[in-house]
């Protein structure tokens, strides 16, 4: 079967288009300008529908019918003959199997999300988890994955050789149980967005943090130095917007549940921040009193709303600068008084950090076995 390229569709339908109105484009002026506005929109709607980025459909990922010990036996690979009759390799795994969701204690378990279904954690994603471990070792850092396993790696292993990381399944059901997001996620509205993974995982966090407090974390950061005894809140992006990267608050903070009020009031699957970062701004910012531009870091009694420096030194439009070695210093600075680096992971991937960046830098100090098993592809 022929798999139809939309970008060719579009080409096809638009010289149907063009072959329609060429016949009358010899009329009035205000004809032509009329046909020219037809042509214009229909270019505009057309190009809209063949480049606005679409969703994989997850619907096996978040609501799974297999159960996962029918793959029990890929877990281990083996030779059973080898040529010139040397002595077959011993059976090695090649996954590492996730558990189910353990015990979590309140309050003191940092939580980072895999939930696009994907089993090759990536070196960047274990440098969270890694610099997160190092800063917190009286924490509990909880690595949740949509998959049953991970590719085993060395780095995977040696991370999570650390005494406070733990890697588990996502078990979406028991998570969302007994949570105001829970009939959301009985609904299956996730399945409408062009988002799913994203909007999915902004749906958890407010889940996690209400049942249980603690700390989130994107898993395209960098952590720099221990969060136990900061405040509980959010930080600022820009001066227009608190954002979802880096959440803390404790279980019986009123916040995480009206993040999930707003959340199942105002989702919407076609808008990619408004259910994240959307929800957290208009929260924290009806709470604090807050309305004008731009917004400052503000504490309003038992939250803070952090200035961007906090969690977000680098912008996200000046991504660029955490690989550009003559960039260095610059970005150090701002990130001096950081707690966490955000270092945009959608923006920097495929491209390699170089000695002599900051991004190198800073996995050489934070997360120095994420950084030794990528080399210069880190």
């Amino acid at each position: 079967m022929t798999v139809s390229d939309p970008h060719s569709h579009t080409l096809a339908l638009l010289r149907r288009r063009c072959a329609m109105v060429a016949p009358c484009a010899g009329g009035g002026g205000k004809r032509r300008r009329a046909l020219l506005l037809l042509v214009s929109a229909t270019v505009a709607l057309l190009l809209f529908y063949a480049f606005y980025p679409t969703s994989q459909d997850l619907t096996h990922v978040f609501y799974p019918t297999a159960d996962p010990d029918q793959l029990s036996d890929l877990y281990y690979s083996w030779e059973t003959h080898t040529p010139h009759g040397l002595p077959a390799p011993p059976r090695y795994p090649v996954w590492i199997q996730a558990t189910p969701l353990p015990p979590i204690t309140p309050d003191r378990t940092i939580f980072l999300l895999e939930t696009s279904g994907r089993s090759e954690i990536r070196p960047r994603e274990w440098c969270a988890v890694e610099s997160a471990a190092r800063a917190h070792p009286g924490y509990t850092v909880l690595f949740l994955t949509a998959t049953a396993r991970v590719r085993r790696t060395a780095l995977a292993a040696a991370v999570l050789a650390f005494n406070n990381t733990r890697l588990a399944q996502l078990d979406f059901a028991e998570v969302f149980e007994g949570t105001l997001l829970e009939e959301w996620y009985r609904s299956r509205a996730v399945l409408r967005s062009w988002w799913q993974a994203s909007h999915m995982s902004d749906a958890l966090r407010f889940a996690l943090l209400t049942k249980y407090g603690g700390i989130y974390l994107d898993t395209d950061v960098i952590v720099r130095r221990s969060m136990a005894d900061m405040d509980d809140g959010a930080g600022l992006e820009s001066e227009h917007s608190v954002a979802a990267g880096v959440l803390k608050f404790a279980r019986r903070s009123a916040l995480p549940g009206l993040f999930a009020a707003r959340f199942v009031e105002q989702y919407d699957p076609s808008d990619w921040g408004a259910n994240g970062p959307g929800v957290v701004t208009a929260v924290l910012l009806r709470r604090c009193g807050l309305g004008g531009l731009p917004l400052p870091p503000s504490h309003c009694g038992d939250f803070t709303i952090f200035g961007s420096r906090r969690f977000y030194g680098v912008p996200w439009p000046e991504w660029r600068l955490l690989l550009t070695p003559a960039q260095r210093d610059t970005v150090l600075e701002r990130v001096d008084a950081s707690y966490v680096v955000h270092t945009w992971g959608l923006h920097i991937s495929g491209h390699s950090a170089p000695p002599g960046s900051a991004l190198y830098q800073l996995a050489e100090q934070h997360c120095p076995l994420a950084l030794a098993a990528s080399g210069s592809r880190f």
